[in-house]
């Protein structure tokens, strides 16, 4: 009877340690595995049917990676593929539950079906990155690369434009980049936070910032173009809460405008405005800014129509 016991022991430990490794398999991935800025991981996600978790429900078609970050660290994740189009997100975990801060599908540029994220840590703490295909039932191998980036550069100081004037310029990604997505494409499509943290993703679009002066009912016709980027015009003012937009044109209404930007202003006032030049995007490569008369009245209209009220002098109160 001892021996029969010993050996129902014996056969009971061997299956559990058969067991165990499933069991650690199930285990990693419900529970985030650390990943550090600056290094790359591989990682394998599989189709649905070939594993399981008792914690969350895609199981096997998503991988979590976790890191720890002080508020204000400005993070880049790239996640590439050669099997699936990918799918990246970062958020916090609440218990079994993460909770998504920010999603990318597609980089956009060169990062084709990949995904690419630039970011900004709100509080303090840790944070979990998840991997998964788009649709979140493919398969195959990944690479996921975590970055810490510098803070954001400041802006150099506005460019004086003047009539007829032509600006060559170019966007090569060092430049200032836009602080959050302001309601464009580009790296971001999808954002959710609480409102304790906020602007956890960026744009990651480069911008340069032009001013322009004039009199009280003069007009300006301003072309932005770029053969490399689609090209994106803005004109405002510098305010309290930042750059304020008063008119915008992505594509100009011409037959020959093509991606290139168009934009008519007037001047209820004399003063000056600000322009601001960027991709729709976060791409890079040489634009030309080019400020001049607006076609006369009754002639073939080239440009989006917006007419916006320069800051006005110092000494007199704005309306």
């Amino acid at each position: 009877m001892l021996k029969s016991s010993m050996l129902a022991g014996t056969a009971l430990a061997a299956m559990l340690a058969i067991a165990s490794p499933v069991a650690a398999a199930r285990n990693d991935n419900n529970t985030p595995q650390p990943i550090n800025f600056g290094q790359t991981v591989h990682g394998t996600v599989s189709a649905p049917g070939e594993g399981g978790s008792q914690c969350t429900p895609e199981g096997p078609g998503a991988r979590r990676y976790s890191f720890n970050a002080e508020a204000g660290t400005r993070f880049d994740i790239k996640l590439t593929a050669d099997d699936f189009d990918t799918m990246v997100e970062i958020g916090r975990m609440d218990g079994c539950n993460f909770v998504s801060l920010g999603s990318n599908d597609d980089g956009g540029g060169e990062d084709g079906l990949n995904s690419h994220m630039i970011g900004r840590i709100p509080t303090t703490g840790e944070y979990v990155i998840r991997a998964t295909s788009f649709n979140g039932e493919s398969a195959g191998d990944f690479e996921l690369a975590l970055t810490r980036l510098p803070a954001l550069r400041e802006p150099d100081a506005p460019a004086p434009l003047t009539l007829d004037q032509k600006v060559e310029g170019r966007f090569t990604g060092e430049e200032a980049t836009m602080p959050d997505n302001a309601g464009m494409g580009g790296l971001f499509a999808a954002v959710a936070a609480t409102a304790e943290e906020t602007s956890i993703v960026e744009s990651g679009r480069p911008y340069r910032l032009y001013s322009l002066t004039g009199e009280a009912g003069q007009s300006f016709l301003i072309k932005l173009d770029s053969d490399e980027f689609d090209s994106y015009l803005e004109v405002g003012v510098d305010s309290p809460l930042g750059f304020s937009v008063a008119a915008s044109n992505d594509d100009g209404p011409g037959d020959d405008d093509g991606l290139n930007s168009r934009l008519t202003v007037t001047f209820a006032h004399a003063g000056t405005l600000l322009v601001r030049v960027s991709p729709y995007s976060n791409a890079t490569g040489a634009y030309t800014l080019h400020v001049v008369n607006p076609p006369a009245p009754g002639a073939a209209a080239e440009a989006t129509e917006a007419t916006t009220e320069a800051a006005p002098p110092a000494d007199e109160p704005a309306k």
